[in-house]
């Protein structure tokens, strides 16, 4: 059987974010012996290192140049993985003219009027990671299919990181609830910065900690400095040791005040066995039932402060809970089946382009 040639194309963003590291996994573990995979992005970023690191065929082809390169590789399927850009558009309209079908992959809740309903219209199928993602696309419910984000569960698993603790210098007792995220306005670090000074006001025994980087930065530092709390929360800016950083903490929160397209961190801290705090809003009302396999709590301090307590004060419901998480994950966010679910619409779209 003929491989079928799959292009992929994205605006990564600088450090790749949760819409490459969805794009790499697939990438990494599509079936080879079916697909020829080759990737085009508009400019050099740390996602094209990690690329030509897997020995993944990558190039830099700016919109200028994209017909002709799309022309040069000849493609049986585009795929896009970029949100409502320039390069979008400039695919989109180049696999109308090339008769090319068109998979448009999106993974934000940001909507761009217009701009985003014209490539709709001209996308054979959307891809959407979760039903907050799919609201946006009313109108086009025949071009959409619903395939989650999927974690790797033989990547992020319970690991032993005593070494770790030994290195932050954090005693053997100590409870942590740790937030691992781009620090942007909406991630709600407000809301964790108050629930760290309220609980460690109450218990000694709780550290909190951030990792990751962003416009906030500066905001959370001068926080932290205010009110004394560098021995309270430990801010290890940006880390890629994240299986390490997940399995350091006991609770991992995801505390957005915006709803969340879906939430990469909430199923690889799930599929560690960590017990998951998120918000109600958006992606992880999909992932987490409340007081099974997670807790989805109202963006308040009070009500967030009393979960954290109750989940560190109580053993056997951590275990429980941490259980099924990780039982939840296997069955409904596993990579084979993501990539089982991918690999059938490339199928299904070359059965139907040749019928």
């Amino acid at each position: 059987m003929k491989k079928i040639k799959i292009l992929y194309l994205d605006t990564p963003l600088d450090p790749p974010g949760g819409g490459q590291i969805s794009l790499f996994y697939i990438l990494k573990n599509i079936n080879k012996e079916k697909f020829v995979i080759k990737v085009f992005v508009p400019y050099e970023c740390e996602f094209v290192r990690w690329l030509k690191n897997e020995n993944i065929d990558v190039e830099i082809v700016q919109p200028k140049n994209l017909l002709s390169k799309i022309k040069k590789f000849s493609p049986d399927i585009i795929h896009c993985n970029s949100p409502t850009t320039k390069y979008t558009a400039y695919a989109v309209f180049f696999s109308q003219i090339l008769k090319i079908p068109f998979i448009w992959h999106n993974r934000t809740l940001d909507t761009a009027g217009w701009k985003e309903k014209l490539i709709a219209k001209l996308a054979t199928k959307i891809v959407v990671i979760s039903d907050a993602v799919k609201e946006k696309f009313k109108g086009f419910e025949d071009k959409i299919v619903k395939i989650y984000n999927a974690v790797d569960t033989e990547v992020f698993k319970p690991i032993d990181v005593s070494y770790l603790k030994k290195e932050l210098k954090i005693s053997e007792d100590k409870k942590i609830v740790g937030s691992i995220s781009r620090l942007d306005w909406w991630k709600g670090y407000d809301l964790f910065l108050e629930v760290a000074k309220k609980i460690t006001e109450i218990n000694n025994n709780v550290l909190f900690l951030i990792a990751g980087d962003g416009s906030e930065k500066e905001k959370i530092i001068n926080f932290i400095e205010k009110y004394n709390l560098s021995s309270k929360i430990i801010f290890l800016g940006f880390q890629k040791n994240i299986v390490e950083i997940i399995n350091l903490c006991d609770i991992i929160v995801n505390l957005s005040t915006q709803p969340e397209p879906f939430g990469r961190t909430i199923i690889e801290a799930m599929s560690c066995g960590k017990v998951v705090i998120a918000t109600n809003l958006g992606g992880p009302k999909e992932i987490i039932e409340n007081g099974i396999d997670g807790f989805l709590v109202e963006p308040k301090v009070d009500e967030i402060c009393e979960v954290v307590l109750q989940i560190l004060s109580d053993d056997e419901l951590y275990k429980k809970i941490s259980f099924a998480a990780m039982n939840k994950v296997k069955e409904k966010f596993s990579l084979s089946k993501q990539i089982d679910q991918i690999e059938k619409l490339y199928i299904e779209i070359i059965n139907e382009n040749t019928n």
